[in-house]
C-alpha cells in the first residue's frame, strides 16, 4: 500500500472515514496514531475534527472524558497554530485516549477484566512465572518481554522470562513456557536501540529501563515505553506462529532506530547450541527480510541430547534502510554473514530513519521455509491493528464461554485472569500447512489437517485441574490433546511424562498421561484408539520402557512398593504408580478385559502398603520391609536433598490417593477421624501465610496435596470443604503481581481457582465433580459439543 507519504496519507484518511461510519472510536484513533505520516498538519486536523464528531455522541468514563477534553483542547491549539506544540499535544492526547479506550472498550467487556500482571511477581516458591506478553489461545508464539533488575537475572524469578520487580527489558522473545518451575525457551530476541557497537551487543548492552506506569499488557496486546531509546514498543500476535512488533519514536528524538535480532538469546544461560542470521534487502519494495535459526538446549529441551531447532523469518518495510551483522570479531555495517570477517553471525540489525516501523515475524520448529510460510499465511498484508483486533476477538470469544457475576470487581478480575492463564497452554505445534516435528524428530503432517498436534504438557501438574477444564470448556482442544498423546506413542514408542516441543523431557514421576486419556474416555471422547493406547499402558506398567516414569518397577510389582531408604522418592512413586494402575484397570474394564482389570485394580491398592496407622502417615519401606517414617513429617528437606517424597513432605503426601478416597478414609479409622485430621492440616497451613517457602501443611502453590481441601466430602463434612476452599480463594489468590501462591505450572493453579470459584471440582478420570463453595453470584457456561451444537448451563451461587 505504501507508494509515497502523500498517497499513504490519503489511504489512511479514506480508511479512517470508513471507520467513522462504523462508529468504532478506538479503532479510529488507533489508526490515526499508528498510521498518520505528517504531510500537512491540516490533514490531521481534518481527521481529528471528524473523529470528535463521532466521539461526542458516545458515553465515556471519567478518565475517557478527561482524555477526550485534552484531545479537543489540543485540536484548538492546532487550528490556531500548526506549530510543533499543537501537533505534539494532539498526538499525545490521541495516544492517551487510545490507551484508555482500548483498555475499557465495551467491544471487549470480558477481556478488560483480565490483569496479565497477576502471576508475574512473587519470590522464592511463590513466583507465578506467567509471561504477560501476547499469544492466541494455545499458540506456539508467545511474544513477551524478558526482564532483568540492573542486568541481574535471578533464575527462579525468571522461569517465565518476566518478573514484576525488574526495571529493565532485555528484549522481546517469541517462545515461552507458561508458569513453569524450570527455565527453558525465551528464544529469538528482538530489541531496538539508537546506536550499535560491540558494547551494545555484549551482555545485553541493548537492554532498556522501563516502568509499569508506562506499560499496558492486555489479551492480544502489549505496550511499553523503552526509556533508553525513547521508543514505544507494541506487540501483538497474528496466529499460532506469527506476530508483529510496532516501534514508534519519541517525537523529540530523531536519531535512527536500530532493530536488533539476537538468535542467541535464551532464558537458560548457555542454552544456545548454535545460531545463524541472514539479511536481504529488496530496494524495489523497500523491505528487509531477516531469517535465522537457533538450537535451544534449555533445562528440558536438552534432554534429547541436542536441543530443539527454532527458525524465524521477519520482514521490515522501511525506506532508507541499512543493515549489518555482529559476531565475536565485531559489528559489520552493510555486510551479511557470508561477507563479514570472523565467525558466523551472532545477530543481525536493521537501521531506519523512520519514526515508526513494524517488524512482522513468523517462527517455525520445522525449517526456515516453513517460518516464511507461517509469516506469509498468518500475517501477510495485515497491519498491526488488524492483527491486534483479530487476536482480541479470539480471546474475547474464548473467555466469553463463561459469563459470571462476581461478588466484587476483584473476584471477576481473578476469575477471568485465571481462565485466560488456563487457556495459554498446551502448545499447538501444527504449522500453517499441517506440518510439525514429531517425537521421532521427523517432519509429520496432521491428519486430517484440522487436527492439531499439541505438546508442552506439564502432565504431572495439569492432569489434576486444567485438563478437566479443557475437557469441559474446549472439547475441540481436548480431542486434539488425546490424539497428540496417541501420536507421540507411535512416533517415539512411549506415552510421555512431560513432553516439550518434540522432546521426551522425562520430568517428574509416574505415568499420568494415563489419567488424561482416562479423563477423555469417561467424558465420551472417541477420536483416539483406545485399544492401542491400553496395550501400551499395560506394557509400560509391567516392563521397563525408555520413556516411562516407573523406576524401581520390579520392586513395585513383586513387593507392592518401591524400596525406600535411598532418598529416591519411593513413597511418592508408590502412590503415583498405584494411581496409574487404577487408570489401567479402568481401561481394562472399558474394554472387557476382566483378568487385567482385576490385576491392576489390586495393584492400585498398593498405597495401603505404606500406611503407618500409629503415625497416620504414608512411610517408606526398606529392603527388609520395615516402615521408615520421618522424624519430622512437616519438614520440607526435599528442598535441599532427595528424600522419599517428591516436592512435598509426609504430611502432604498422605492425602494422595485420588482414585480411592473412601479407602483412605477407612485407613484413618472412619470419616470423623479423617475429617478431624484433614481439618487440622488445613488450619495449620494458615499459620504460614508467606509463599516464599513451601508451606509445611497444605501447600496451595504446588500439586501433591492440591485435592486435599475437597476431600471432606468423602467424610460427610462438605461444610469443611466449603469453608477451606472459600478461604483459599479469598486469601491465596489476589489481584496483585504475586497473586498466585506458586508456579502456575501451565495453568494448573489458575484452573484450580476457576473450578473452586465456580463451586465444584473435578475428580480426574471419573465423571464425578465435588461440590464446594462458589465465590460468584451466578455463571452461564456455553460450550460447543460438536456438530455445530452448543450446550448452555446456568449456575446460581450462594
Amino acid at each position: 500500500k505504501k507508494t509515497s507519504n502523500s498517497n499513504l496519507d490519503i489511504h489512511c484518511m479514506k480508511q479512517s472515514e470508513e471507520d467513522l461510519l462504523t462508529n468504532t472510536s478506538s479503532r479510529i484513533v488507533t489508526r490515526f496514531v499508528l498510521s498518520w505520516k505528517l504531510g500537512e498538519t491540516t490533514k490531521g486536523v481534518w481527521l481529528a475534527d471528524k473523529t470528535l464528531q463521532v466521539l461526542a455522541e458516545e458515553e465515556f468514563t471519567e478518565w475517557q472524558r478527561w482524555s477526550l477534553d485534552m484531545f479537543s483542547w489540543s485540536l484548538d491549539i492546532s487550528r490556531v497554530s500548526c506549530r510543533r506544540l499543537g501537533f505534539l499535544c494532539l498526538v499525545q492526547a490521541c495516544v492517551l485516549y487510545t490507551s484508555v479506550c482500548l483498555a475499557a472498550d465495551s467491544t471487549y467487556p470480558i477481556s478488560r477484566k483480565v490483569d496479565l500482571l497477576i502471576g508475574t511477581g512473587g519470590e522464592g516458591f511463590g513466583v507465578g512465572s506467567d509471561p504477560p506478553g501476547v499469544q492466541i489461545p494455545f499458540g506456539a508464539l508467545r511474544l513477551s518481554p524478558d526482564t532483568s533488575l540492573d542486568n541481574i537475572v535471578i533464575a527462579p524469578n525468571h522461569f517465565g522470562g518476566y518478573h514484576h520487580s525488574d526495571n529493565e527489558i532485555r528484549c522481546f522473545s517469541h517462545t515461552h513456557m507458561v508458569g513453569p518451575g524450570v527455565q527453558d525457551f525465551g528464544n529469538i530476541g528482538v530489541m531496538v536501540t539508537r546506536q550499535i557497537s560491540m558494547e551494545t551487543v555484549t551482555n545485553y548492552g541493548y537492554r532498556s529501563k522501563f516502568s509499569h506506569g508506562n506499560e499496558s499488557p492486555q489479551p492480544g496486546y502489549y505496550q511499553v515505553y523503552l526509556e533508553a531509546p525513547q521508543i514505544t514498543a507494541r506487540l501483538t500476535s497474528c496466529g499460532s506462529h506469527a506476530g508483529i512488533h510496532h516501534y514508534s519514536s519519541n517525537t523529540n528524538n530523531t536519531d535512527p532506530i536500530f532493530i536488533l535480532f539476537d538468535p542467541t538469546h535464551s532464558l537458560t544461560k548457555g542454552a544456545c547450541n548454535g545460531s545463524s542470521v541472514n539479511i536481504q534487502y529488496n530496494n524495489d519494495f523497500e523491505t528487509a527480510y531477516v531469517t535465522g535459526v537457533m538450537t535451544n538446549a534449555g533445562s528440558l529441551t536438552r534432554r534429547n541430547g541436542k536441543g530443539v531447532l527454532i527458525y524465524f523469518a521477519a520482514s521490515v518495510q522501511a525506506s532508507t534502510i541499512e543493515y549489518g551483522i555482529w559476531n565475536s570479531s565485531g559489528v559489520f555495517k552493510g555486510l551479511n554473514a557470508s561477507e563479514a570477517a570472523g565467525s558466523a553471525a551472532n545477530g543481525g540489525f536493521l537501521v531506519t530513519n523512520q519514526s515508526e516501523v513494524q517488524v512482522k515475524i513468523g517462527i517455525s520448529f520445522v525449517d526456515e521455509e516453513q517460518a516464511l510460510l507461517n509469516l506469509k499465511a498468518q500475517v501477510g498484508q495485515q497491519d498491526f491493528v488488524d492483527c491486534q483486533l483479530a487476536t482480541q476477538n479470539i480471546w474475547e470469544d474464548a473467555l466469553s464461554k463463561v459469563l459470571i457475576t462476581g461478588r466484587d470487581e476483584d473476584t471477576e478480575i481473578k476469575f477471568y485472569t485465571a481462565l485466560y492463564h488456563s487457556m495459554m497452554a498446551p502448545t499447538n505445534y501444527t504449522e500453517v500447512d499441517g506440518a510439525y516435528r514429531g517425537m521421532d524428530d521427523m517432519i509429520q503432517h496432521s491428519q486430517p489437517t484440522s487436527r492439531a498436534a499439541y505438546s508442552d504438557m506439564s502432565i504431572w501438574d495439569i492432569h489434576r485441574t486444567q485438563i478437566s477444564l479443557l475437557a469441559w470448556l474446549r472439547r475441540d482442544v481436548m480431542a486434539d490433546i488425546l490424539t497428540s498423546l496417541e501420536n507421540m506413542m507411535y512416533q517415539g514408542g512411549d506415552l510421555p511424562r512431560w513432553p516439550i516441543a518434540n522432546v521426551y523431557a522425562g520430568c517428574m514421576i509416574g505415568n499420568h498421561a494415563y489419567q488424561i486419556l482416562l479423563d477423555g474416555l469417561v467424558k465420551n471422547f472417541t477420536d483416539f484408539n483406545v485399544s492401542a493406547v491400553y496395550n501400551l499402558m499395560k506394557e509400560e506398567a509391567t516392563s521397563p520402557r525408555p520413556h516411562n516414569g516407573r523406576s524401581d518397577l520390579f520392586n513395585y510389582i513383586t513387593r507392592g512398593y518401591c524400596i525406600g531408604g535411598f532418598k529416591n522418592s519411593s513413597v511418592s512413586k508408590t502412590l503415583a504408580y498405584a494411581f496409574d494402575d487404577w487408570a489401567v484397570s479402568e481401561f481394562a474394564r472399558h474394554l472387557g478385559e476382566a483378568a487385567d482389570m482385576e490385576v491392576f485394580r489390586n495393584r492400585s491398592k498398593n498405597y495401603r502398603n505404606l500406611w503407618d496407622s500409629s503415625r497416620k502417615l504414608m512411610c517408606a519401606r526398606d529392603g527388609a520391609g520395615e516402615l521408615q517414617c520421618p522424624l519430622d513429617p512437616e519438614l520440607n528437606d526435599w528442598i535441599f536433598h532427595s528424600t522419599d517424597y517428591t516436592e512435598g513432605n509426609a504430611e502432604q503426601w498422605k492425602w494422595f490417593v485420588p482414585h480411592d478416597v473412601p479407602g483412605l478414609v477407612e485407613l484413618f479409622g472412619g470419616g470423623e477421624e479423617f475429617a478431624k485430621n484433614l481439618d487440622e492440616f488445613m488450619e495449620r497451613s494458615h499459620l504460614h501465610p508467606v509463599n516464599l517457602l513451601p508451606n509445611p501443611y497444605y501447600w496451595a502453590g504446588n500439586e501433591p496435596d492440591i485435592l486435599a481441601p475437597h476431600l471432606f466430602n468423602f467424610a460427610n463434612r462438605s461444610d469443611l470443604t466449603q469453608k477451606h476452599v472459600r478461604w483459599l480463594v479469598d486469601n491465596k489468590y489476589t489481584t496483585k503481581p504475586d497473586g498466585l501462591p506458586g508456579n502456575d505450572d501451565y495453568g494448573t493453579l489458575s484452573a484450580w481457582y476457576v473450578w473452586s470459584a465456580l463451586g465444584f471440582y473435578p475428580l480426574t478420570g471419573t465423571p464425578l465433580y465435588i461440590v464446594g463453595s462458589p465465590s460468584i453470584s451466578n455463571a452461564t457456561i456455553t460450550i460447543n459439543i460438536g456438530d455445530n451444537r452448543r450446550s448452555k448451563t446456568s449456575l446460581e451461587g450462594t
